[in-house]
């Protein structure tokens, strides 16, 4: 605006900006009457007051409308398409007392595609102020008011008023009701009366109480409430330049209020420093802002930290912050998804856990490490980790991370005997041809977790590893005991062979149960046991052991591939018998000399 205005000076026109933050004495001399101007202005001429000798009116089209930022939890003025409604006001003021021209700056198309009316402020605006004082006067909920507050924004402000303890918040109303209550506090009812945002009216009186230095409190205020770049992000560098309007306005409000304030409040053992003030004056107004540095650097221009709220936040290394542990942070703003600190200050870890106290919580922590089960709890300040200890294994987080594992991890994580490998490879392939058995999946492990573990629970909490635990009782447990008892008549363990030996049968992933064997000691091998109905099939193999064909058809071999086979093979193991015949040839494992 003031470029605009500077711009119609230039050419000689007496020009005047008019808007909301000019002081009395400077909209007086906007408003003065006696010699043709310019003025430039806001919506405020829209409705708030009347201009008087206005006669022409120059409409952009644009306006200014407010949009809260949540991430940054700051209210910005953004410029936007005004709507019908607006400019009709406009063009209004041209002929308020008289005749006068509107020039609009856009087309009758652009007219016609404008929003009848502007959106309400209700749906974009921090609600934080509002809902403080509609809890001060009722409840939000019971308030008629032209548009209702939006649920997700009245929670988000709530939420800010609780973490300032202006708000006592409870989830829910009771199970089946879903409802929130909130009921304002004692100090929540005199921050309503406080001129000022909440959040810096809180950080205003608790600092000047807990100081007794209210014009160093108020300075800092007063800039963090402004709108000055900092140069290098710490703003005690800009507390000389403070507006001093402003520093006498919330040096006023601090003596009027604090007194009032400050005992609704647990009090800290010994009084703020100096020195200490800005950063414990940021803390109070914006806790989730509290960052502490990262260990980890990968970046020689910025600086990591992690804030209380969970978000990372980033400062320039050229920066006097970046060599701070710990930063309270008053402006941030975030491009390409990376939050950029542009005001803050340092502040004491101890100050940090007293302005930060209504956010620490102790976090229990069970993870399997080496194989074992380790439970610590972990006190932190919002998402910021402070100290961690050891502690015993709680039974019901145990059953759920162990339960995540095996859902993750499979029987992997244990160590099977020859028996469980056998018992879960037989009850998988029944249950890929019969659906009335377990699958053993790792999500049917996982829901199964109690009966997989067994007895072993009570070891596994007193440090025992994974490895130590036998899973086979309680693998039988899942499949059920009655079809345990049918495995070894569904899936024999061992086939006789027509050598007279036994041979072990093991379950290929592919091809199911298989049986490898030296070919020799299937010469005659014409009734084949079959597995549910499915023939094995058979890997034969050289006097070396070396494959020499896979089969599930041992009569189709001899009949059509043998001799290919003999062909090849006698020559090259002249000792063991190649007959001519194999139906016929007695089947041995033994060599000629031998046989």
């Amino acid at each position: 605006m003031e470029t605009v205005a500077s711009n119609v000076r230039a050419a000689g026109i007496p020009a005047y900006p008019l808007h909301g933050g000019l002081a009395s004495a400077q909209q007086d001399e906007a408003l003065d009457t006696r010699e043709e101007r310019v003025i430039v202005a806001t919506d405020i001429a829209e409705t708030s007051l009347t201009v008087p000798g206005v006669n022409c009116v120059v409409d952009s089209g644009l306006s200014r409308a407010p949009r809260f930022d949540v991430s940054r939890e700051a209210t910005e003025l953004v410029t936007v398409r005004e709507s019908r409604s607006s400019a009709v006001q406009r063009a209004g003021r041209a002929h308020r007392t008289g005749p006068g021209t509107v020039y609009r700056c856009y087309s009758q198309t652009d007219f016609a595609r404008m929003m009848r009316f502007a959106a309400p402020e209700m749906d974009s605006a921090d609600l934080t102020e509002a809902a403080l004082l509609a809890h001060a006067w009722s409840a939000p909920a019971e308030l008629r008011l032209p548009t209702d507050f939006p649920a997700a924004a009245l929670g988000r402000a709530e939420d800010t008023l609780a973490n300032l303890g202006a708000l006592a918040v409870l989830d829910s109303a009771g199970a089946d009701s879903g409802e929130r209550i909130a009921e304002i506090t004692d100090g929540g009812k005199v921050l309503a009366r406080v001129p000022a945002d909440p959040r810096m009216a809180h950080a205003l009186l608790l600092a000047s109480s807990w100081s007794d230095n209210v014009q160093e409190v108020a300075k800092i205020v007063a800039v963090v409430s402004g709108d000055e770049r900092i140069a290098g992000a710490d703003i005690t560098r800009a507390l000389q330049r403070a507006p001093k309007r402003e520093v006498a306005r919330f040096a006023g409000i601090a003596q009027r209020f604090m007194d009032e304030y400050a005992p609704t409040f647990e009090a800290p053992g010994k009084k703020v420093a100096r020195a200490d003030l800005p950063g414990v004056t940021i803390g109070l107004a914006f806790p989730g802002r509290i960052a502490k540095r990262r260990s980890r650097q990968n970046n020689d221009r910025f600086i990591q930290f992690l804030s209380a709220q969970g978000s990372g936040l980033t400062v320039e290394a050229s920066s006097p912050l970046s060599s701070d542990p710990w930063i309270a942070a008053s402006e941030i703003q975030t491009i390409g998804g990376i939050t950029h600190v542009r005001a803050g200050a340092p502040v004491n870890p101890e100050w940090a856990e007293w302005i930060g106290a209504a956010m620490i919580t102790s976090v229990p922590n069970v993870v399997i490490q080496n194989g074992r089960l380790r439970a610590s709890v972990r006190k932190q300040l919002g998402a910021i980790p402070l100290k961690s200890k050891q502690v015993q294994v709680p039974m019901e987080q145990a059953r759920v991370v162990l339960a995540q594992a095996v859902r993750d991890r499979g029987l992997g994580l244990f160590r099977l005997s020859r028996n469980a490998e056998e018992l879960v490879r037989k009850a998988r392939y029944i249950s890929s041809r019969d659906e009335s058995w377990p699958e053993l999946s790792n999500d049917e492990l996982a829901d199964h977790i109690d009966e997989l573990i067994g007895g072993d629970w009570q070891k596994l909490l007193k440090g025992a590893t994974l490895s130590e635990v036998d899973v086979t009782t309680g693998l039988k447990t899942i499949i059920g005991w009655d079809k345990v008892a049918q495995l070894d008549s569904l899936i024999p363990d061992s086939i006789e062979l027509p050598s007279g030996n036994r041979v072990r049968v093991v379950f290929d992933p592919e091809r199911g149960p298989t049986v490898r064997v030296k070919l020799q000691e299937c010469f005659g091998f014409r009734k084949v046991p079959d597995v549910l109905g499915e023939p094995l099939t058979f890997e034969l193999l050289s006097p070396a052991g070396r494959p020499l064909a896979i089969t599930a058809d041992l009569e189709n071999f001899f009949n059509e591939s043998y001799q290919d086979v003999r062909a090849e093979m006698r020559g090259r193991y002249p000792k063991h018998p190649w007959p001519d015949d194999p139906w016929t040839a007695p089947a041995t494992n033994r060599t000629k000399r031998r046989s």
